[in-house]
């Protein structure tokens, strides 16, 4: 068998340390923080676009209450949501064993470790949180409604037109309707999770355009390739909503659309008309 390096390291209190001991340590340390930074980014949520769907069947509403039981898609969604808090956790519980290993090995000593770390973690966090936060918060007034018409749109029904020029960059509106507070609410209302006119803000916002007088996005189509408009969600914040902004400048008369994305479709369970 292949011999194995035994060279001595002095430590801080008197004591030795072997060469390939030092090295499995740094080594634990290393894997174990790039697991716990990868778990913890597989955390972020996916879903840039709202989910949307058509009205369920009373009969499902009906079978729902009478047997007190979840969707089977609930219960998916809901699992995919706890994996995601479990996954976050477990990424920082290894980055704690991580950091206590090497502590106890003496490569790295308390005070360097939690002090100044943890006030640079704490300081960085906050100042990232407010970035995010404030970045996206919408405090400009939508644009006139004047400005903006629905009128039949060829091949899919009617749809949002620009009645005047917009400029790049321009508020339009947010996305309004009804707020349903959980998962429960939105499930009860829709069954089979499709309810067409649904945004989902973050897990405990969803917003169902479905009435005709909800606001004037509820009315925009679905196109992939050079939309009109981007849409971008406050997620976090007091004010918690989903914005609407001109991606390019609009000429009077065109039609205001934006992507829908992938995962829409997929719940939806059906294709978009080729463009």
């Amino acid at each position: 068998a292949p011999r194995v390096s035994r060279l001595i390291y002095p430590c801080s209190k008197g004591r030795y340390l072997t060469g390939h001991m030092r090295c499995s340590a740094m080594m634990v340390l290393m894997i174990s923080l790039k697991m716990g930074m990868c778990a913890a980014l597989r955390t972020s949520i996916v879903s840039s676009n709202p989910p949307i769907t058509r009205p369920a069947s009373p009969m499902a509403s009906v079978y729902a209450h009478q047997t007190n039981a979840k969707p089977p898609l609930q219960l998916e969604v809901e699992q995919t949501l706890r994996l995601r808090t479990f996954g976050l956790a477990f990424g920082l519980t290894l980055v704690g064993l991580a950091s206590c290993a090497a502590v106890h090995e003496e490569m790295i000593t308390l005070p360097a470790l939690f002090v100044p770390a943890s006030l640079a973690a704490a300081f960085l966090g906050l100042v990232a949180w407010m970035a995010v936060t404030l970045s996206y918060e919408e405090h400009r007034p939508p644009l006139c409604e004047e400005m903006l018409v629905v009128r039949p749109s060829p091949g899919k029904g009617n749809g949002l037109f620009a009645a005047a020029p917009i400029a790049a960059g321009t508020f339009l509106f947010d996305y309004q309707g009804e707020v349903l507070r959980s998962l429960d609410e939105l499930f009860e209302r829709y069954p089979d999770g499709r309810g067409a006119y649904i945004a989902c803000v973050n897990s405990e916002m969803y917003i169902d355009g479905a009435d005709p007088e909800s606001g004037l996005a509820r009315w925009m189509n679905h196109r992939r390739r050079g939309p009109t408009v981007q849409a971008r969600k406050q997620r976090f914040g007091p004010s918690p909503a989903m914005h609407f902004y001109a991606a390019r400048d609009v000429a009077g008369g065109e039609e205001l659309v934006f992507d829908y994305g992938d995962e829409y479709w997929d719940a939806m369970g059906i294709t978009p008309l080729p463009e």
